[in-house]
């Protein structure tokens, strides 16, 4: 979803997931099935989003986030993520590493820069695709 000569990003990002597609009956969230999961990275620049990177991703494993997270982030940087067991490793693999919320309770937006692109990503989707993306049209 992005050209493959862009810089890695730097600095404090905010990592979360998403799925995409259509409306479908049945388990929502990991697990859901028929949908693709997105890995979103949003850079932080003071109170609004500097760059992004989206990442298809096939599962929610430390392997698939920790391969996508050294793709597009530089080693060294903070990664804001939250309390997703995937997400365990990143200091042992050379980031620095701050878990926003260790619970699944809702509340306050803890990762907005994420859930914000993530929303303005399904809201275009839904109006230019009325909701239907073809997993091979989203790399």
């Amino acid at each position: 979803m992005v050209r493959p000569d862009q810089d890695k990003l730097t600095g404090t990002v905010q990592v979360d997931e998403t799925f995409i597609g259509g409306a479908k009956t049945g388990k929502r969230g990991r697990g859901a099935e028929g949908k693709a999961l997105v890995l979103i990275i949003a850079q932080e620049k003071g109170e609004a989003t500097g760059r992004i990177r989206l990442r298809k991703i096939p599962d929610a494993s430390a392997n698939s986030l920790e391969t996508a997270l050294k793709e597009t982030v530089e080693l060294g940087s903070m990664i804001k993520t939250d309390g997703w067991s995937g997400y365990t490793g990143l200091k042992i693999i050379g980031y620095e590493h701050e878990v926003i919320r260790t619970t699944v309770d809702i509340g306050e937006n803890l990762l907005p820069l994420c859930h914000h692109e993530a929303s303005l990503i399904k809201r275009w989707l839904t109006g230019t695709h009325q909701g239907a993306v073809s997993h091979e049209h989203l790399d």
